[in-house]
Formats: structure tokens, C-alpha cells, sequence
């Protein structure tokens, strides 16, 4: 473990790291073990350099505890004073220099690799550097949610550490290349938690608009759920458990049909999860006679609404026969909505 100072051409801080150096292989990489502050002058460098010794020290004690005696940690806090009982501290004499958040670093560490995203962008020299701008990027995300360039100044100025808004940029762009990857990681580890395939799959679609008017493949303005239909917009299908667990998204073109967006989603779920007599639920507006004739031959049931008056006489009649319901663990019976008191009662 040693340290490491990087530095920007951009800002005249400097971050102070402790890293560790990892072999893989024939390749030799540094690990980012601990984000010690940001300098912003040679008398703050000097200090986080030695705060950053004694973290090592701290370290090293943790993994390979030294005889009684021989510690070099005990030696370092020798220099310490405690403060004794009844003598006071003048606290509007200190000064808040700098702050550290720490804590959703090591959260997303965590559920980063549990998760198995480690393997989004490969081994690679590039591939790792991408790999350590998305965990920051996450933790920004868990604790400070904002925009790109909202998370830059947030890492620098929070995080302990230099992201440049363009270094962002790029790995959301080797990002967007990985998506279905994504999903497919995503996709596995969901079905990891059920005991059993799902069986009954929730669908809808929604509406995301953009602050912009420059529309292009994907963004193009269209039928707005937000009522904003001078801005650009794509849809959002989303299919997901009865445990609101998601289970497979797809973005469409702002202009898409919402009926036209169900039969792809429904592939995909199929092909990714192989589930067993899964019974799809949406809204009329999904189940077209085209889609209709595609779940079925994709193997699945489905419930589907739809409008009373609009169903022949004999249809009525059976949706309407109380006889076809059963009652509710509670003791209530159920009914088919839009049953009015009358036709209960009868």
C-alpha cells in the first residue's frame, strides 16, 4: 500500500489516495483502497499525506496485528493528547477546513460486485477505469442524486476524488454499448430471488419527456402521459412481478403506439427467464387482436380489460354470473368491476 497524489490540468486541487498494487497475470494494476481529501494548497497536501501514513499504518495493523509492544500504530498516536475530564474544547474556535462523505462508496462496492457488474466492462485497463468511474457515479447517485455534471463537482467536492465531467461522458458512452448486457446481468440476479419462474408478468408503458426540442431516433415528441407535447420524448415499457420486482425494460421512439411495444418486451422476457405458464396482465390498450394472437402462440395466458357494452349479450352474461367468482379470504365476495348494486342483488 503506498500513496498517490493525482492531479487535474483542469483544477489546481490535488487528490490524495491510498492504492494498492494487484497482479493479474502479467499485469501489474492499482486498486483505489481509500479516498483520504482533496488538497487545495502544500500545507493541506503535506497533512493529508500524513494522514493518509497513518491509514496505512492503520491498515496494515488490521490485516497483520503486530506483538504487544511492537506496534508502529501505538508508537504513531503517542504524539495525541487526550482531553481529560472538565477541560473544555472551544468549539467556535475550530474550523470545518474540508469534509469526506463516506459510506456510499463502499455500499455500491459491495452490491457491485454481489450483483455481478463487475463484468460489464471487462478486464481490461479500460475496461477497470470504466468499471471505477460507474461505482463513483452510483455512489453520487445513492447520496447525492443530480446531473452529470452535478456528480463531478459532487465527487471532487464530496467524494474525495477527481472525475472529469468528459471522463463521465465517455464511459456512459461504453455504457450505452453494454445495455443489453445490463439486463441480462440485472435479469439473472432477479430471477435469483424467486424460489420459482415467474408466473405472472405486469406490464405497462409510460412516457419520458426531455427538456429539449431536437428530436432524433429515439427522442421524437408524440402522445405525452406529462402533457408536454411541444417536448421530445421516448416510452418506457416496463414488465415486472407481481412483487414489483422488473423483470425486462425497453425504450421506444417517442411516437410509438403503446400497443407496439408489448409483443417485443414479451419475447424478451420469454427468451431470457423460459417462464411456465405465465399469465401477462395489462391494459386494453395493449391487447390488440394482433397482440392477442401472439401471446398465445408465445404460450401464455393473459387478463385482459375491457369494456362491458362493447361484449356481446352471452359474453355479459358470464363475466356477470356471480357463479364464476370465488370469495376473497376475507368473506367478500367478487365481481366483476362495473357490476352495479342491482345486478348484485339479482
Amino acid at each position: 500500500m503506498y500513496i498517490r497524489v493525482k492531479s487535474s490540468k483542469l483544477s489546481p486541487r490535488k487528490s490524495v489516495q491510498i492504492v494498492k498494487s494487484v497482479r493479474t497475470g502479467k499485469r501489474v494494476s492499482q486498486v483505489i483502497l481509500q479516498h483520504v481529501g482533496i488538497a487545495h494548497d502544500e500545507k493541506q497536501l503535506s497533512e493529508l499525506r500524513e494522514l493518509g501514513r497513518k491509514l496505512i499504518l492503520e491498515m496494515e495493523e488490521r490485516e497483520q496485528p503486530s506483538l504487544p509492544g511492537f506496534s508502529l500504530l501505538e508508537n504513531e498516536e503517542a504524539w495525541e493528547r487526550p482531553v481529560g475530564d472538565g477541560e473544555r474544547v472551544n468549539l467556535r474556535g475550530m474550523k470545518n477546513l474540508e469534509q469526506v462523505t463516506e459510506g456510499p462508496g463502499e455500499v455500491v462496492e459491495s452490491l457491485f460486485s454481489s450483483l455481478g457488474f463487475e463484468e460489464i466492462f471487462g478486464v481490461s485497463s479500460r475496461g477497470k477505469g470504466n468499471t471505477e468511474v460507474l461505482k463513483k457515479c452510483l455512489a453520487c447517485a445513492l447520496a447525492n442524486p443530480s446531473s452529470k455534471r452535478g456528480m463531478s463537482r459532487w465527487l471532487e467536492d464530496e467524494g474525495g476524488t477527481d472525475v472529469p465531467l468528459n471522463r463521465i461522458y465517455r464511459m456512459m458512452d461504453a455504457l450505452a454499448k453494454k445495455t443489453d448486457r445490463v439486463r441480462e446481468i440485472v435479469a439473472r440476479e432477479t430471477t435469483s430471488l424467486f424460489e420459482t419462474k415467474a408466473s405472472l408478468l405486469l406490464f405497462d408503458v409510460t412516457t419520458l419527456y426531455f427538456e429539449s426540442f431536437e428530436a432524433d431516433d429515439l427522442r421524437v415528441s408524440g402522445y405525452s402521459k406529462d402533457n408536454r407535447i411541444q417536448e421530445t420524448q421516448v416510452v418506457l415499457a416496463l414488465a415486472v412481478t407481481p412483487e414489483g420486482f422488473p423483470l425486462w425494460y425497453d425504450l421506444f421512439p417517442g411516437n410509438t403506439f403503446e400497443g407496439h411495444t408489448l409483443v417485443p418486451v414479451l419475447r424478451r422476457c420469454m427468451e431470457t427467464f423460459s417462464p411456465r405458464q405465465t399469465v401477462v396482465v395489462a391494459d386494453r390498450a395493449m391487447f390488440t387482436e394482433e397482440n392477442l394472437h401472439e401471446v398465445e402462440k408465445a404460450g401464455c395466458s393473459f387478463v385482459v380489460g375491457a369494456k362491458l357494452r362493447g361484449l356481446s349479450r352471452t359474453m355479459r352474461d358470464k363475466i356477470l354470473d356471480a357463479g364464476n367468482y370465488s370469495p376473497l379470504p376475507g368473506g367478500s365476495p367478487v365481481f366483476p368491476e362495473g357490476k352495479n348494486e342491482r345486478e348484485e342483488r339479482e
